[in-house]
């Protein structure tokens, strides 16, 4: 469990920061539009592009 609690945490630059809140921002608003229908594949491209960009590990 400590292992894998020390590998959840990532450092980020302040450039890495802005970039994540402005995906969060923007995906927030496709998933709060009433008639998107892709909502489970926007999720997932949302995270491939968090791990491509070393967001996420």
């Amino acid at each position: 469990m400590q292992y894998i609690s020390n590998m959840a945490s990532v450092k980020l630059t302040g450039a890495q920061y802005e970039k994540i809140v402005e995906v969060y921002m923007g995906m927030r608003k496709l998933l709060e539009m009433p008639n998107f229908n892709f909502k489970e594949m926007a999720l997932n491209g949302v995270l491939q592009v968090c791990s491509a960009n070393g967001f996420a590990r």
